[in-house]
């Protein structure tokens, strides 16, 4: 008759291996996570609300308007208010037809409304679309 290993001792080993594997995932896992959680708590702490207001309007090319774009065909008149009480910038990114194009703008005062004109020439059966995106550097 061959002697082996009892398999209560054997049960004993495989749990104690498995625990074992079980903590050294978690302490891998929460590891990776502390990194990211503390990096959105920085942004989240060093973010700031920007008071900014875009409307769409009628008229283009008034000589007073911003332009944007070099387009000839189309255009969208933006109203864009700075409800802030600092000088803020903001990009305007347009998209058609898969390309994307972005226009940084000059910095406005605070409490300031300008207009911008996107101008664009469309292709058949592709929409435009024009984001606004507030800057602010400190």
């Amino acid at each position: 008759m061959k002697k082996g290993i009892s398999p209560l001792i054997v049960s004993v080993i495989l749990i104690g291996c498995v625990i074992a594997l079980a903590a050294f995932m978690f302490s891998s896992i929460s590891g990776s996570t502390k990194g990211t959680l503390d990096t959105v708590g920085e942004w989240q702490s060093s973010s700031r609300l920007i008071d900014f207001k875009v409307e769409s309007k009628g008229d283009c090319n008034l000589e007073e308007h911003e332009q944007i774009g070099d387009g000839t065909e189309n255009c969208y008149t933006l109203l864009i208010e700075n409800q802030m009480d600092e000088e803020i910038s903001y990009v305007v990114r347009t998209i058609m037809g898969g390309e994307v194009q972005i226009a940084e703008t000059e910095p406005f005062a605070p409490y300031v409304s300008k207009f911008i004109d996107v101008n664009f020439d469309s292709v058949a059966g592709e929409e435009m679309t024009a984001e606004v995106i507030p800057v602010s550097y400190e």
